[in-house]
C-alpha cells in the first residue's frame, strides 16, 4: 500500500506485522542526515581532513576518486578506511573525532526520529528501535527514552519485552567499555570483526531478534558494513524461525529488489527522500490509531473508486485486505458502494480494455485505468500480470486454510470463510440491491454459499426491502445459481449416457434422466454495461436470462419401444418447465421461436441450438412420432396429458400430434383447433402447421366442422396492427384472404360463403395473390456458404455488344442469399481473349465497368497465351486514368502475376505497361500509393502501428510493382555478379523516388532482398540500396524493416559489415523502430545469430556489441534473445562452444535485466537440456530471479521425461532442481506454487540430506504455510 501517491508500496505484510506490534526499525546513517548530521562517507572525509591525512599515503589514495567526485560509491569499504585510521592515528584520536563530528546540534528537532520511535511501537505501546548510529536523536526525539549499548544489550529470548533504544555499535558519551585498543564505537574493520564475528555478540543480538520480529532497515544500502557484517553473520544460522527483513532503498523497483533479495532481504523501492519520509509519516498516523485510520480510509470508500487515484484505492484494498480493516469496511455507514466490487475483484480489474454501449453510442473502458490499484500492472504483450485478489483467501489469512473464494467453483463454495471474508460477506449483504452488485454477480461462475445465504436473507425481509425488479433478479440468479450444481462444462449428459449403457431403463435411470435434462436458467450476453453507471438502471439492461436445456453433444441413447412412453412423458415435463422458465425471461420469450416442423425447401442450413428448449421440442416431437407407430394408445394417451395453456410449446406439439395419420378422430382435431387460443391460431409461427395440418385432413372433415374452421379464419379477432380503421381493416383482409385463399390453391373446397368472401377480399383495391402462395412461408433465417457461380454459359452466343449488359444483368444472388452468379467471371476464366473482346467493345461505347475489369483483372488465367496477356496489357494503356486508379489494387496485382511471364518476348509492352501504371499513380497523388491494408482493431479501438513495414509494402500497389520488376529479375536466374538489366535498374531506382507511401513499400521490398540483389549486382546495391540504410536516410525504416523481417543476416561478411555500424545503431538511437514485437524480435534474432557467426569473422556482432544492444531493448526483447541461443543451442549442441559464452561474456550481468520473464525464458532453456541441466545451472543460476508463477517451472522438474524413460529431473539432478526452486520462488510469495510440496519430497527421496539445508526449510514453511523464512 501506499500512504501518499508518489511514496513507496509497503507490502502488505510488513503492515500487518506493524500493526501487531512486531516491527523494530533498524536505523542507518540515513535517517539522521535529514537532521543535518554526516553520512558515512561525509563523516570518513572529515575525519580526513581534520587528522590531515597525507595526500600520497596509501588511504588517501584509496579515497581520492571518491573525494573527487563526492561520489560514496567510488570509495572502498568505509569499516576499512576506519581500520587504517585507528592504526595511524590511534583509537581514542579517531573516536574523539567521530563524537565531535557527531554532535547533536542544539537546536534541532529529530523529526524523522519521531516518526520512526511511532512505528516501533510494540503491543504495549512502547517503542523498540535498533540503531547503528552514534548520535543521540531518539533521545532527543523521545527525552528519558532508555537506552542501551554494548556491552549491555537486551536478550532477546524468552518472553522478556524491551523497549528504548539499543545503539548496537555504540553511543556518544558512553565512555571506553574496553581496555586497550579496543574502540568503545564499531568503526573500523576490526571492530566490525569482534562485533560480528570473534565476539559474534552483534550477530547473536540480531538472530534473536529476528526470531522474534520483522525488522525494518532504514536509512542504509546494501552496500553499507553494518548491512554486510549483519547478513554474513546470519549466513551460518540455522534457524528455521527468522522473521522477515525489508529494506527501504532509493532506486528503480527491479534494481532494489534484485540487489536486497541476493541478501535475502525484501526490498521496497522509492523515488526521493521527502516521499519515503512523506509516507513514513502518514504510516505514523496509521501506527498511532489504527482504528481511527480505518473509519478514515472506509469513509473515503463511500466515493465511487473511479473518482479516486490508484493509490487512494490501493488504501482501500489494503483495508479490505485485514481482517480489522473488511470489519470497518463493513460497519462504515454508509456502507461503500457496490462499485468496490469491480476493484475488490482481481478479474474485473485486470479486463482487457473493451468498447462499451452508453446510451446511443459507446466508450472505450480501460476497467485497470478505472479501478486498477497503484500495484497492479498492465499487460504487457501476450503476457497478464494479474494483482492482489481480495476477494479470495490471502496469505494472511491464517485462520482458514485452502483455496478459497467468495465466487468461483462448486468445490470451494461451501468451504468456511476467514473472517476477513465473512466480513466482506456483511458488506455484500447491504449493497447486494444496487445494479453494480447484481451486475457483477451475473458474470461469476459461482457465488460462495455465504454470499447467497446473506442475499437469501434480504430477500426474506431483512434490512431494507428488495424493489421488484431486484428482487425478481436475485430469485432468478440464486434459482441460476441452485440448478448450476457441478455442471459448469454442461457435461452431465455424458454421465447419464455411459451410466444408461451399463444398468438399462431402471427406475433409477429414469430417475436420473429427468434429472438430466431438467431445464435451467442460463444468462446470455447483454450489450455490455461496464459497471452501470446509474442506481436507476434497468434490471432487464444488466441480465438477459435465457432456458438452457442439457446438450446430448451429439451422442444418442438406445431408447426401447417398452421405455418409450416414459421417456416422452419425461421430456414433456422437461418442457413444461422450459415453459415455465422461458415466462420468467422477459424480452427472450418476446423472442422466443420454435423451429418449424416441416421446414421449406431451400438453401441454407437452419440454426437449432442444441443447449435451448427447441432443440428439446424437436426431440419429443420425434419421439411422439416414433411412439404414435408403435403404440397408439400410448401416443393418444400422451397427448391428453399435455397441459391445456402452457405457453410456447404444446399447442405446436398438438397441431403435429393432430397431423398424425388415423391418429385423432376429425371431431377431435376440429374441435382443438377451434379451441386453440388466439394467441396461437393466430400466431404467424404457427400458420404453417395450421395450413399444413387442415390440408392434411380437410376432406376428413365434415361441412360443418369445415364451416366452423371458415367462420373463425373470417373472424381474426384483436389482430389489428394499427389503431386508424382504414389499416386494421386492410391487415383483417389480409389475414382471412391469405389463409383462404391458400386452402383454395392447394385443393381445399371451401363453403360459398369462405369462396365469396374470399372472392371479395380478391376484387379489393391493392390485393396481391402472391399473399395467398406464401401464407405458409416457414419464418426461419439460414445459415451457410454464398456459393459464387461463374458458369458462363448464359453468355455464349451472345454478341460481343451484348455480353457485358447480359453480365450485368446475369449478376448478383438473383432471388437465392446463398448463390451469387457471376458469370463474367467465368468467361474470363475460359475465354480470356473474348471477355477482353467484350469489355473493348464497352470501351469503344465511352463506358468502363469498372466492376468486370476487376473481374478481368482479378480472373486472368496464368496459363493464358503471352500474345493475348500482351494484347490485354496494350489495352490497359488505353483505359482512362480514373479507371486504373479505382482499380489499382487489382490492376497492379495483374501486373505482378502476368506481366514477368512476357517481359522478355514483349519487352515494349512489358515496359510500357509498368511505366504507364506507375506514372498513373504518381500523378494521381498520395492516396493512390497508400497500402491496401488497413489498421488493426482491438476492442474498436485502432492499435497505431507504423506503416513502413513489409506486410504494407507486399498490399501496397507500388509495392507490387517493385515485386514485378523482382520477379522479372528472377526469371532469368542470374548468377554470382550478373548484373541487373539495365532497364529493370533503372525502373527499381525510380520507384524508391515515388510519392507517397509509394517509395517506403519500394525500400521494404528491396530490403527484404538485399542479400540476393547484393550476390546479382554489388556495384548497384553498393550505389542505390546500402545509402537507404544510413539512420539518417527517410527510407531507412522501411528498409532495414524489410531486411530484418527474414529473422537471418546476411551469409555475405562483406555485405554485413557494411551494414553493422547501422544495424546497432538501431538499438541505441532507433528503437522506435522496434516497438512492435515482431520487429523486436526479428531484430533480436538477427542480432544473436551474428553474435554466434563471429566465429566465422571479425565482420560479425562481436560480444560487447551484443551485450549493448541487448541492454537497450526491452524486456521481451531478452527474452527473445535467450529463446534464439536455446534454438542455436539445440539445433546445433552448441552449449558447450556457443551457450556458456554467452551467458558468461554477451548476456548483460546488471540486476535490473534479470527478471521474471527472463528467468522463465532461461528455466525453459535449462529444461530442455536434460543431461547437460546441472553444468546449465552453475552458469545461468546467478541470472535467475522469483517468476511470477513458478508452477510450471516446478511441474517441469517432477515430468517424467519420454513416457517414464527417464527420471524426472528433480530426482537426477536434486542439488540443482532444489537451488533453482529456491531462487525461482520469491522470499514472502503471495501463494503457495502447486506441486512446491510433492516436488520437495521428490528432492528429498532422491538425496535426503538436501532435507537439512536453508533453501529446503525455507521452501517447506511456505508449503506449510507460514511465513517465517529460513535463511542461509
Amino acid at each position: 500500500m501506499r500512504f501518499t501517491e508518489l511514496g513507496p508500496s509497503i507490502p502488505t505484510g510488513l503492515l500487518t506485522s506493524r500493526d501487531r506490534g512486531e516491527v523494530v526499525f533498524f536505523c542507518g546513517a540515513g535517517v539522521s542526515k535529514p537532521a543535518g548530521l554526516l553520512s558515512f562517507f561525509e563523516l570518513t572525509v572529515q575525519v580526513m581532513k581534520k587528522l590531515g591525512v597525507p595526500a600520497a599515503s596509501k588511504v588517501a589514495t584509496q579515497m581520492a576518486a571518491a573525494i573527487a567526485g563526492n561520489d560514496p560509491e567510488l570509495a572502498p569499504p568505509f569499516d576499512q578506511v576506519f581500520g587504517q585510521l585507528q592504526r595511524l592515528y590511534s583509537v581514542e584520536k579517531i573516536e574523539a573525532e567521530v563524537t565531535r563530528l557527531l554532535r547533536t546540534p542544539k537546536n534541532v528537532r529529530a523529526v524523522n526520529h519521531e516518526t520512526v520511535l511511532r512505528l516501533s511501537k510494540d503491543e504495549r505501546g512502547r517503542p523498540f528501535v535498533v540503531t547503528t548510529n552514534f548520535d543521540l536523536l531518539f533521545e532527543r526525539a523521545m527525552p528519558g527514552l532508555r537506552y542501551w549499548s554494548p556491552p549491555i544489550l537486551p536478550l532477546m529470548t524468552g518472553d522478556s519485552s524491551h523497549d528504548g533504544v539499543v545503539y548496537l555499535h555504540g553511543r556518544l558519551g558512553s565512555g571506553r567499555h574496553r581496555e586497550g585498543t579496543a574502540s568503545s564505537l564499531i568503526l573500523g574493520s576490526g571492530d566490525f570483526g569482534r562485533a560480528y564475528l570473534a565476539d559474534g555478540w552483534a550477530t547473536n543480538f540480531f538472530r534473536q531478534l529476528l526470531e522474534r520480529k520483522t525488522v525494518v532497515l532504514l536509512g542504509y544500502s546494501a552496500g553499507d558494513p553494518p548491512i554486510r557484517y549483519l547478513l554474513e553473520g546470519l549466513a551460518g544460522s540455522t534457524s528455521a524461525r527468522l522473521q522477515p527483513i525489508y529494506a527501504f532503498d532509493r532506486g528503480e523497483e527491479s534494481d532494489v529488489v534484485s540487489k536486497w533479495r541476493e541478501l535475502g532481504v525484501i526490498g521496497v523501492p522509492f523515488g526521493a527522500f521527502e516521499d519515503l519520509w512523506a509516507s513514513l509519516d502518514e504510516w505514523a498516523v496509521r501506527a498511532d490509531d489504527p482504528s481511527a485510520w480505518n473509519v478514515r480510509v472506509a469513509r473515503m470508500a463511500e466515493q465511487s473508486p473511479r473518482s479516486l487515484r490508484p493509490f487512494e484505492r490501493g488504501q482501500v484494498a489494503t483495508l479490505a485486505a485485514a481482517p480489522d480493516g473488511a470489519l470497518a469496511f463493513s460497519n462504515s455507514d454508509p456502507p461503500p458502494n457496490a462499485e468496490w466490487l469491480c476493484v475488490l475483484d482481481r478479474n474485473t480489474r485486470h479486463r482487457p480494455s473493451f468498447s462499451a454501449s452508453v446510451g446511443n453510442g459507446r466508450v472505450d473502458v480501460n476497467p485497470l485505468q478505472d479501478y486498477g490499484l497503484d500495484d497492479d500492472t498492465p499487460q504487457v504483450g501476450s503476457r497478464l500480470r494479474y494483482g492482489v485478489d481480495l476477494l479470495a483467501r490471502l496469505p494472511s489469512d491464517t485462520d482458514v486454510g485452502g483455496d478459497i473464494r467468495l465466487s468461483g467453483t462448486y468445490a470451494n463454495r461451501s468451504h468456511a470463510l476467514p473472517r476477513r471474508l465473512l466480513f466482506l460477506s456483511s458488506w455484500f449483504e447491504k449493497v447486494c440491491h444496487e445494479p453494480v452488485a447484481i451486475w457483477w454477480a451475473s458474470r461469476q461462475l459461482g457465488l460462495h454459499t455465504e454470499l447467497t445465504s446473506r442475499i437469501n436473507r434480504r430477500m426474506s425481509g431483512y434490512g431494507a426491502a428488495f424493489s421488484e425488479g431486484v428482487q425478481r433478479a436475485w430469485s432468478l440468479l440464486l434459482e441460476m445459481e441452485d440448478d448450476l450444481g457441478e455442471d459448469f462444462h454442461d457435461l452431465r449428459w455424458y454421465d447419464f449416457a455411459n451410466k444408461l449403457r451399463r444398468t438399462g431403463w431402471t427406475r433409477g435411470a429414469f430417475r436420473a434422466f429427468e434429472s438430466t435434462i431438467r431445464p435451467r436458467l442460463k444468462l446470455s450476453p447483454v450489450a455490455e454495461v461496464f459497471p452501470p453507471g446509474s442506481p436507476d438502471v434497468h434490471i432487464e439492461a444488466l441480465l438477459r436470462f435465457q432456458v438452457h436445456c442439457t446438450s446430448r453433444h451429439g451422442q444418442d441413447i438406445d431408447i426401447p419401444d417398452a421405455a418409450l412412453a416414459q421417456v416422452l412423458m419425461i421430456v414433456c415435463r422437461s418442457l413444461e418447465r422450459a415453459g415455465d422458465l422461458l415466462a420468467e425471461t422477459g424480452i427472450s420469450a418476446e423472442f422466443f421461436r420454435l423451429p418449424t416442423l416441416e421446414p421449406e425447401e431451400k438453401p441454407g442450413r437452419r440454426f437449432v441450438p442444441q443447449d435451448g428448449p427447441e432443440y428439446l421440442f424437436l426431440w419429443a416431437v420425434g419421439l411422439f412420432d416414433r411412439l404414435s407407430r408403435s403404440d397408439k394408445p400410448a401416443a393418444l394417451r400422451q397427448v391428453a396429458l399435455l397441459p391445456p395453456s402452457a405457453p410456447f410449446f404444446f399447442d405446436k406439439f398438438r397441431l403435429h400430434a393432430w397431423a398424425s395419420p388415423g391418429l385423432f378422430e376429425p371431431a377431435v382435431i376440429a374441435t382443438g383447433l377451434i379451441e386453440l387460443s388466439d394467441a396461437s391460431f393466430w400466431n404467424v409461427y404457427l400458420e404453417r402447421d395450421v395450413l399444413h395440418l387442415l390440408r392434411l385432413r380437410w376432406q376428413e372433415l365434415s361441412d360443418t366442422q369445415r364451416r366452423s374452421v371458415e367462420e373463425r379464419i373470417c373472424n381474426p379477432v384483436g389482430r389489428a396492427r394499427s389503431a386508424d380503421h382504414e389499416g386494421s381493416e386492410e391487415f383483417r383482409r389480409y389475414q382471412i384472404g391469405s389463409r383462404l385463399g391458400w386452402l383454395e390453391r392447394n385443393h381445399c373446397e371451401l363453403s360459398d360463403a369462405a369462396a365469396a368472401a374470399l372472392a371479395s377480399i380478391r376484387a379489393s383495391e391493392g390485393w396481391s395473390e402472391r399473399s395467398e402462395v406464401v401464407a405458409d412461408l416457414d419464418h426461419e433465417g439460414r445459415s451457410g456458404w454464398v456459393e459464387r457461380r461463374t458458369d458462363p454459359s448464359s453468355l455464349d452466343g451472345l454478341p460481343l455488344t451484348e455480353i457485358i449488359p447480359a453480365a450485368a444483368s446475369l449478376s448478383g444472388r438473383q432471388g437465392s442469399m446463398f448463390v451469387e452468379h457471376a458469370p463474367f467471371e467465368g468467361l474470363v476464366a475460359e475465354r480470356p481473349a473474348r471477355a477482353l473482346a467484350a469489355l473493348a467493345s464497352e470501351s469503344r461505347a465511352g463506358r468502363y465497368p469498372q466492376e468486370f475489369w476487376q473481374q478481368l483483372f482479378s480472373k486472368w488465367p496464368k496459363n493464358t497465351t503471352p500474345c493475348a496477356t500482351a494484347l490485354c496489357g496494350r489495352r490497359i494503356l488505353r483505359l482512362p486514368a480514373e479507371l486504373k486508379v479505382n482499380v489499382r489494387g487489382y490492376l497492379t496485382s495483374w501486373i505482378s502475376e502476368h506481366m514477368v511471364g512476357i517481359a522478355k518476348i514483349y519487352p515494349e509492352t512489358f515496359e510500357g505497361v509498368w511505366d504507364d501504371a506507375f506514372d498513373t499513380l504518381q500523378a494521381a497523388g498520395e492516396e493512390a500509393t497508400k497500402s491496401g491494408l488497413g489498421g488493426s482493431f482491438v476492442a474498436g479501438k485502432e492499435i497505431h502501428s507504423s506503416r513502413r513495414s513489409l506486410d504494407h509494402a507486399i498490399n501496397g500497389p507500388v509495392g507490387k510493382l517493385v515485386d514485378t520488376l523482382l520477379d522479372a529479375i528472377g526469371e532469368s536466374q542470374p548468377g554470382r555478379n550478373d548484373k541487373i538489366a539495365g532497364p529493370l535498374a533503372a525502373r527499381l531506382t525510380r520507384s524508391l523516388g515515388s510519392i507517397g507511401e509509394g517509395a517506403d513499400h519500394a525500400a521494404g521490398l528491396m530490403g527484404r532482398h538485399l542479400e540476393w540483389l547484393n550476390f546479382v549486382d554489388p556495384d548497384w546495391v553498393r550505389r542505390e540500396l546500402l545509402p537507404l540504410f544510413d539512420l539518417e536516410n527517410v527510407l531507412a525504416e522501411a528498409a532495414w524493416r524489410g531486411f530484418l523481417h527474414s529473422g537471418s543476416p546476411p551469409q555475405s561478411k562483406d555485405l554485413f559489415r557494411q551494414l553493422k555500424q547501422s544495424f546497432l545503431g538501431i538499438f541505441s538511437q532507433r528503437l522506435d523502430w522496434l516497438s512492435e514485437d515482431r520487429d523486436e524480435r526479428n531484430a533480436v534474432t538477427v542480432l544473436v545469430i551474428a553474435a554466434w557467426w563471429h566465429r566465422k569473422g571479425r565482420e560479425y556482432i562481436s560480444d560487447e556489441e551484443c551485450r549493448a544492444a541487448l541492454q537497450s531493448v526491452d524486456d521481451e526483447g531478452r527474452q527473445t534473445a535467450i529463446w534464439t541461443a536455446s534454438r542455436i543451442i539445440g539445433e546445433h549442441d552448441a552449449w558447450t562452444s556457443f551457450g556458456r559464452r554467452f551467458f558468461t561474456a554477451v548476456w548483460p550481468q546488471e540486476v535490473r535485466f534479470q527478471t521474471s520473464g527472463t528467468s522463465d525464458a532461461l528455466l525453459r532453456l535449462a529444461d530442455d537440456s536434460f543431461e547437460k541441466f546441472p553444468e546449465m545451472i552453475k552458469t545461468l543460476k546467478d541470472f535467475l530471479r522469483p517468476t511470477e508463477h513458478p508452477d510450471m517451472y516446478l511441474f517441469r522438474q517432477r515430468r517424467g521425461a519420454d513416457a517414464g524413460e527417464r527420471a524426472s529431473l528433480a530426482k537426477r539432478w536434486p542439488k540443482a532442481v532444489l537451488e533453482v526452486a529456491d531462487r525461482v520462488i520469491d522470499l514472502d510469495p503471495p501463494y503457495v506454487p502447486s506441486e512446491l510440496g510433492a516436488l520437495l519430497a521428490d528432492i528429498g527421496e532422491a538425496e535426503p540430506a538436501l532435507r537439512t539445508t536453508s533453501a529446503w526449510r525455507r521452501l517447506t514453511a511456505i508449503v506449510n504455510g507460514q511465513r517465517q523464512l529460513a535463511r542461509q
